[in-house]
């Protein structure tokens, strides 16, 4: 459902419009077509929903996003800033964002994890930071059974951020491993944002996987139920920048969501939670290439102290 427009939305607008009637102004006659004006004022409405919201990047294609470029930056990119998320006792920040992450975390649905790294998520190639993550890891696993993991012999940090990386990380979790994704928002959001993001990339991975004759007609459909129960965990309302929402993978293969503390749900499929954390560690197409190069520092780093 869409929201009603806010004053800091119009009032955007109003500043965007008027840049773009000066950008019109200056055009020459042949250029001054409805279908340029009407690309122009799609821009403008767009980055101004972007600078009062952070959604606007989800609606411009790449063309679109270079042309409000000007009309967001030099204003607004530090009103965007958002406030460390507080944290009590020892923690680790993101130099990114300035988030502080707990170097231990206690979800509810798992024992307490070790922060192994982190690192920003950004969208598009403006870069604009959407939220901070910490990945998580239960000690016994790290300090007891990386050097047994098949494919883990001689490990090396580069071995994470390479094609083999997802292969690595799918070993850890079989050991089994508890472990968790702890998201803090750099911006206001909501959690229809975050649900429709998590099954995007859920989707996706689903359709690489069937192409590759790795998935059953069987799997598709039991991918399509699991996929509805993660969406119906979620509920509707705004996500404030600097709370953090934990996405839990525990040993058994449970996905699980938290928020402030408490439990949003769970859902008991191998896939999808293994998906949802494989999914920062994707050669190609990694949700944040900053935290998986962080993991695979933070990782050998463990990996050598045995």
């Amino acid at each position: 459902m869409s929201r009603p427009l806010t004053a800091s939305v119009l009032r955007a607008a109003r500043s965007a419009a008027r840049q773009t009637r000066s950008i019109n102004t200056h055009a020459t006659p042949g250029s001054r077509t409805a279908a340029s004006g009407a690309s122009h004022t799609r821009v403008a409405v767009a980055a101004a929903v972007l600078l009062a919201t952070g959604a606007g990047a989800y609606a411009l294609d790449k063309s679109e996003l270079r042309a409000a470029l000007p009309l967001i930056v030099d204003r607004y990119a530090i009103q965007c800033d958002a406030a460390p998320a507080p944290v009590d006792g020892d923690v680790k920040v993101d130099p990114a964002t300035q988030v502080a992450h707990p170097l231990t975390l206690t979800p509810a649905s798992t024992p307490a994890l070790t922060l192994v790294g982190l690192g920003v998520r950004t969208v598009s190639f403006l870069s604009f930071k959407v939220y901070s993550a910490g990945f998580y890891v239960n000690d016994y696993v790290l300090r007891n059974s990386l050097h047994s993991l098949p494919g883990w012999s001689n490990f090396s940090a580069t071995e994470i951020t390479g094609p083999a990386g997802e292969g690595m990380i799918q070993a850890l979790l079989d050991s089994p491993a508890d472990v968790a994704v702890r998201i803090v928002p750099f911006r206001n959001t909501d959690f229809s944002h975050l649900r429709d993001g998590f099954t995007r990339t859920l989707l996706a991975r689903q359709k690489i996987q069937r192409q590759q004759g790795l998935l059953t007609p069987a799997d598709d459909e039991r991918i399509a139920t699991s996929l509805q129960a993660l969406k119906a965990m979620f509920p509707t309302g705004s996500v404030p920048k600097g709370n953090e929402l934990i996405v839990t993978r525990s040993r058994d293969g449970k996905f699980g969501l938290e928020y402030k503390g408490k439990v949003l749900g769970t859902v008991a499929d191998k896939w999808l939670a293994d998906n949802m954390v494989l999914a920062y560690f994707d050669a190609k197409n990694s949700i944040s290439p900053p935290l998986r190069a962080s993991v695979a520092e933070g990782l050998e780093e463990f990996y050598q102290k045995k």
